[in-house]
């Protein structure tokens, strides 16, 4: 197969259990699953591929506009939150979903690859930030992920500046 047939397969993997109408969400089956939850402290690469992982597990769910795949890739004590944010009209929904904003942009033209992970730590939690894209060449589009219990979860996607990026926390490898 030529990479860009490839590259094509991946993403329409990526989106199986998508939309197919605008009331159809598809089902707690569809999308990415939980099982990239892992624990934080894991060894030189270890994390850099798990940290990776639930990114693209959580870019595939917004993507395709899975609210249960995005509750999953949340705490538990937050997942009635997330479905309620994500679902039609939610904050978030509104925030992620708005077709001239930054994030439904950069979701749209998302590949199905991630970059580098960056992890800073403060306090008892970390939090990591995964390089998705780029915004108009001035910024990096992340998945940014919050350590909880010895697990890596989704919280939010962010905009820094591709300088700002480079220098938070450090890099994993």
């Amino acid at each position: 197969m030529k990479p860009t047939v490839a590259a094509a397969l991946a993403l329409l993997a990526l989106c199986a259990g998508c939309a197919k109408e605008d009331g159809d969400r598809g089902g707690a089956a569809a999308g990415p699953t939980a099982s990239a939850l892992v624990s934080a402290p894991a060894p030189a690469g270890a994390q850099d591929e798990a940290l990776r992982s639930v990114a693209k597990d959580a870019l595939a769910a917004l993507k395709c506009k899975d609210v249960e795949a995005i509750a999953r890739l949340v705490p538990a004590d937050k997942q009635q939150e997330a479905r309620q944010a994500f679902a039609s009209g939610g904050a978030a929904a509104r925030s992620f979903y708005d077709e001239t904003g930054w994030r439904w942009k950069s979701l749209a033209a998302w590949d199905g690859k991630v970059g580098e992970a960056r992890v800073a730590r403060g306090g008892e939690r970390a939090k990591a930030r995964v390089k998705y894209g780029a915004i108009d060449g001035r910024e990096a589009a992340v998945v940014q992920l919050a350590e909880q219990g010895g697990r890596w979860y989704f919280d939010d996607l962010k905009s820094p500046s591709l300088e700002s990026y480079a220098t938070w926390g450090e890099l994993v490898r």
